[in-house]
């Protein structure tokens, strides 16, 4: 028999309604990108412990650094604990307009960043999704080095469920590399950073912590903030409109836009995004085995959805046929997050076994298998 879950109905998101084949598509965008800020103060407090660390460990003789030496080639610092096609999504880039109040603009000369009345963010913001919290609360998206280096600091032991930027105190760590450049991993989740201590060494893909929302964050994100050897700012993410530096600290740099499926599910009830602020819990009321004359509600959430993109939805029994008739949506507009589902109705004989929900998406094809009757189940996914 299914496992009953509740769900708080706390909206959150935008809702879209467009026709298709059968019915609804339902959704929209996703619209907590989430967001840091940090005072003068702050940044002169990040800035003195990183320098006295620094110092402290040179010298000891645990830290040295080759100037003139090769720049890092950052691979992403965030992987995952699960078999989803996708995890993360960026909200924002480090904004390269100086002047404060909405003057904005990203290495891309869009405005895929902000600023407040006397901060421009300064880092990358990269935000989990489906569901960023339950996410947290299971330790899914773990933030590792970007590339090889020196563990110069770290901050842990703060509360990391904040949802404003009342709070400074994050939990980080800070990590310098062979040519002196370094970075700033904040809003770590308390208790999960690494246990080596500074002075120690990590190579690219070496676990760091988990993705939390300690210090100034208005949700679970990371925020990957870089400086050279001189302490000038660095946006690794090479553009036309990047002013700070003219090439790529990316191994492999991604798209602006990064066109993905993150997640396809099955649900017992909408699956409406929660912004669980205050409470900071999601309830994603997933569901995986239903029975027949069950509704379920299947989704898909989205990365970086554009303008126009179709999508292809099509539900498929155990032995292979269609469900009725495949539904289309094209996207009505471009998203960092978002999310779509249709309801399905399944017939009191609904033949039992494993069903397919399947999504064509970008020239890529994603899976995801829930079970009919009373049998053992799983899930799968592939890209």
């Amino acid at each position: 028999m299914k496992n009953i879950r509740s769900i708080v109905a706390i909206l959150c998101c935008s809702t879209v309604y467009a026709n298709d084949i059968e019915g609804t598509v339902q959704g929209g965008a996703y619209s907590h990108g989430h967001q840091d800020a940090f005072t003068d103060a702050d940044h002169f407090k990040h800035k003195t412990q990183y320098t006295q660390d620094r110092d402290n460990l040179i010298n000891s003789g645990k830290l040295s650094i080759n100037r003139g030496g090769f720049q890092p080639q950052f691979i992403m610092p965030l992987r995952t604990t699960n078999n989803d096609p996708g995890f993360f999504g960026v909200s924002n880039y480090v904004d390269q307009d100086p002047v404060f109040n909405g003057n904005v603009e990203d290495f891309f000369c869009g405005a895929r960043t902000y600023d407040l009345s006397n901060y421009n963010h300064k880092g990358i913001d990269f935000f989990t999704w489906p569901y960023a919290w339950d996410k947290m609360d299971n330790d899914e998206v773990e933030v590792v080095a970007a590339a090889d280096g020196v563990i110069t600091t770290k901050l842990d032991g703060n509360f990391d469920r904040n949802c404003d930027f009342s709070d400074p105190n994050w939990n980080a760590v800070y990590v310098t590399y062979n040519d002196g450049s370094y970075s700033y991993y904040g809003h770590l989740k308390n208790g999960s950073l690494t246990s080596k201590q500074e002075g120690a060494s990590v190579v690219a893909g070496e676990y760091l912590g988990v993705v939390g929302s300690s210090g100034s964050s208005t949700g679970p994100h990371l925020h990957f903030e870089t400086y050279d050897l001189d302490g000038n700012l660095i946006e690794p993410y090479s553009g036309q409109c990047n002013r700070m530096n003219n090439d790529s600290w990316w191994l492999d740099q991604e798209a602006y836009r990064e066109s993905k499926v993150n997640k396809l599910a099955s649900h017992d009830v909408e699956p409406d995004e929660l912004s669980s602020c205050p409470t900071n819990i999601d309830m994603p009321n997933y569901q995986d085995d239903f029975d027949p004359g069950d509704t379920v509600y299947l989704a898909a959430y989205y990365r970086d959805q554009e303008l126009n993109q179709l999508s292809s939805y099509y539900l498929l029994k155990p032995d292979g046929s269609e469900f009725g008739s495949a539904w289309h949506h094209n996207s009505p507009d471009t998203y960092n997050a978002s999310y779509w589902y249709i309801t399905r109705q399944l017939p009191n004989d609904a033949e039992p076994g494993a069903w397919t929900f399947r999504v064509n998406y970008n020239l890529n094809t994603y899976e995801h298998v829930f079970y009919v009757g009373d049998l053992i189940f799983e899930s799968a996914f592939e890209n």
